[in-house]
């Protein structure tokens, strides 16, 4: 396999090491370094021109991307941009520019910089506003990626509290992000609604 490829599958950034295992040979990626193709971003990480800012920090903090910041890779639906890296990392970084996430409860993605699907709700359910997880959340079980009881069983005890109360927030019923605010906001207005109701169209016409 050439560098170029390898960077490629990896989302475009990889530390050596992991090209040198995939048979990448260290001539081959100085040969690409020295034309320009593939970038040395320091001492044992390398990049496409083209590689993702939010992979490219993860890669160089020697972590993962998760919570928020993995929404996007996961096309998970997502409130608001996230205005920090929210990383899984055990190389803690001092800026004030990465939110810090440690447990892992499920295998990571296998090819990119990225914790898996569960363990990024997991952390959203922890760290974002609990409107914020709860569309997160939806989106991923309306799509069957993991189902209520498999996050239930990760938020046991005092101190996941406030993480069991977001996903309480969430039915799996709504179609879009707008819905789940929708229905969390009428909710806490004392305003009681049901969600996918079935019409009968011949009815509704008639009357």
């Amino acid at each position: 396999m050439d560098a170029v490829t390898a960077l490629a599958l990896a989302g475009s950034v990889a530390r050596t090491n992991r090209l040198v295992e995939q048979g990448v040979k260290h001539r081959e990626i100085a040969l690409q370094v020295r034309s320009g193709t593939v970038i040395r971003l320091r001492q044992g990480v390398l990049a496409l021109p083209e590689a993702p800012q939010d992979l490219v920090t993860a890669t160089l903090h020697a972590g993962r991307l998760t919570c928020a910041s993995a929404a996007r890779h996961y096309v998970l639906w997502l409130l608001h941009p996230p205005v920090a890296h929210h990383l899984c990392s055990h190389a803690r970084a001092q800026q004030q520019w990465v939110n810090h996430h440690r447990q892992l409860s499920v295998p990571v993605h296998p090819t990119l910089p990225l914790v898996g699907p569960v363990d990024v709700l997991i952390h959203a359910l922890h760290c974002l506003p609990a409107l914020d997880a709860a569309v997160m959340v939806e989106s991923s079980l309306r799509r069957a990626d993991t189902v209520r009881p498999f996050l239930l069983d990760r938020l046991q005890g005092n101190r996941n509290g406030p993480a069991r109360a977001a996903l309480d927030l969430v039915t799996g019923t709504a179609e879009s992000a707008l819905e789940v605010v929708a229905r969390v906001l009428f909710s806490r207005a004392g305003i009681h609604l049901q969600c996918q109701v079935q019409l009968d169209l011949r009815t509704a016409t008639r009357t």
